[in-house]
């Protein structure tokens, strides 16, 4: 399992990243991407930092090796969901 918890916003090369996984896993392996997710789309800021909009999680995650599975909103404390994916 791969578990990015509220770090995702940190990945220059979101796709990229997601497609160098698929031979570190095993069968089977899920990822589970959870952030805060921005209600408009942002620009990045100097460190390129940005929190995406849920859409444009979906984008990234639909241009990767990976579906989404779910999205599970049972994180304590946490007022977005997790996207747990799984290999097309």
């Amino acid at each position: 399992m791969v578990f990015f918890l509220n770090s995702f916003h940190e990945v220059r090369h979101p796709v990229e990243l997601l497609k160098n996984l698929v031979s570190s896993l095993k069968p089977g392996a899920k990822v589970i991407i959870h952030e805060w997710e921005a209600e408009e789309p942002q620009k990045a800021g100097l460190d390129g930092d940005r929190r995406y909009t849920r859409q444009e999680l979906l984008d990234i995650i639909a241009r990767s090796p990976f579906q989404v599975v779910t999205i599970d909103s049972k994180f304590p404390r946490w007022p977005t969901g997790a996207y747990v994916l799984s290999l097309k």
